[in-house]
């Protein structure tokens, strides 16, 4: 070979392997852009409903037991749970939202998800937990349709498989759920 020749195959592998970092570089931007589009939610449904809730907030998840009502609490509190010696206000996902579940009383067999948000921990009385799915922030849609039977300003948005997305802030600062001494 010439030194023409293996000039140019050096210059031609130099030029590939520039594209190949560069091809590299693009492919990792892309992944982590894809990445921060997405969130984790759990899936719980509360009557023929499923809501969504952002699994940061999330402590843990719990089959109700031992639910003990509170005389004189507001109705959309279903009572106090003792979870590991510590007493859990639990919050009827039902009442809050305004869902008839008719469906049956799950306040004996439903689960308790505990969520922590700001200052406050609760647990929410779910009729199931669904599992965990990641949604892209960019496919949750505002909510159109005007439900009178639910809090609507609750919902964030509705995702393309009918799945509400709740805002806990709010839920912790809705006026019905705030405990007055």
């Amino acid at each position: 070979m010439n030194s023409k020749n293996e000039s140019r195959i050096k210059t031609e592998e130099h030029i590939r392997q520039v594209l190949e970092q560069r091809a590299q570089v693009l492919a990792q931007t892309a992944e982590a852009e894809v990445e921060r589009d997405l969130t984790d939610f759990i899936i719980v449904t509360v009557g023929q409903e499923k809501f969504a809730l952002e699994i940061p907030a999330i402590q843990e998840i719990q089959t109700l037991r031992g639910l003990t009502s509170v005389p004189g609490a507001v109705d959309v509190w279903s009572g106090v749970v003792n979870l590991r010696g510590r007493l859990l206000p639990v919050l009827d996902m039902a009442r809050t939202l305004g869902i008839n579940a008719t469906a049956g009383d799950y306040s004996v067999t439903g689960r308790v998800v505990v969520v922590s948000v700001g200052p406050y921990h609760m647990g929410l009385l779910v009729e199931d937990v669904l599992g965990v799915q990641r949604i892209a922030n960019s496919d949750i849609r505002p909510s159109l349709v005007d439900n009178a039977n639910q809090a609507r300003e609750l919902v964030t948005g509705i995702t393309a498989d009918m799945i509400s997305v709740l805002d806990l802030g709010e839920l912790v600062n809705d006026p019905r759920v705030t405990i007055n001494e």
